[in-house]
């Protein structure tokens, strides 16, 4: 499934569910205002639905900023993680005279990109290091050790290609421990809470006219269900949705080799 049919397909998922979750929720508003002596009351409820509004469009904005913030600086690394790789395959054509290193160093590089799209990414949601990866990249550090009879231009290579391996190891650490850090529990809470609360109140806001009440209940519900999903979505960008970081461009390195050597 390529990325604009996975975003399709997450996208009519979390419709799906808010529509199931609108229709219980009217399902049962409908029920309870049947057979229950619940008032039409007007100042009381009115305020208590303003409040809880405000409260759940605070904590909701609050709840988004957090999992782009998380969404976001996950990206950057991953796209720094990427430009290490691309470096190290650009630095390998300055170096002369040792074809069959380079060509160590490159497969290298192919197979630790490989590798973290194939092995580590599923491996990534259940917050663990793939350990073929880390053979990779340790292969990538081993091929480059073995340069040898290097004048002072290698030499310069050779530093760059140490320093940009030393960045690479350092950033997946980074990408793993982003995605060892939980979405906050308690702002999770929050959210769930702040918008149960705002369907009672709406619930308590009765409208003179029952299909009314009901279509404005079941609206709410539908906002409050996709705002839930989105925060989820975003604060858990490794996995798959429509706000989710791609794994692809690893795979794209293989392609980048190969039209590097062409």
């Amino acid at each position: 499934m390529n990325k604009k049919h996975m975003a399709i397909f997450y996208t009519i998922k979390a419709l799906f569910i808010s529509v199931v979750i609108t229709v219980a929720v009217c399902v049962i508003g409908l029920y309870l205002y049947n057979f229950t002596s619940i008032k039409l009351l007007t100042a009381p409820p009115t305020v208590f639905a303003t409040v809880s509004a405000n409260i759940f469009s605070i904590i909701a904005g609050f709840s988004i900023l957090i999992a782009f913030n998380r969404f976001q600086d996950l990206k950057n690394t991953i796209n720094q993680e990427l430009a290490c790789m691309g470096d190290i395959l650009d630095l390998t054509v300055y170096i002369l005279d040792q074809d069959k290193i380079k060509e160590e160093i490159v497969e290298n590089v192919k197979k630790y990109g490989i590798s973290v799209a194939n092995d580590e990414w599923l491996h990534m949601a259940d917050k663990h290091s793939h350990e073929n990866t880390s053979l990779c990249l340790g292969n990538i550090m081993n091929s480059i050790n073995n340069l040898q009879d290097l004048d002072d231009k290698d030499l310069i290579i050779f530093r760059l290609l140490i320093e940009r391996t030393t960045d690479l190891t350092t950033l997946r650490a980074n990408r793993l421990k982003k995605v060892k850090e939980p979405f906050p529990q308690l702002l999770t809470m929050t959210l769930y809470a702040a918008s149960i609360n705002f369907l009672i109140a709406i619930f308590l806001l009765l409208i003179p006219n029952l299909f009314f009440q009901a279509v404005f209940l079941g609206n709410i519900a539908f906002i409050t269900s996709l705002v839930i999903q989105l925060v989820k979505d975003i604060g858990n960008p490794y996995r798959p949705g429509v706000w989710s970081v791609s794994k692809d461009d690893y795979m794209n390195i293989k392609t980048s080799i190969l039209t590097q050597r062409a």
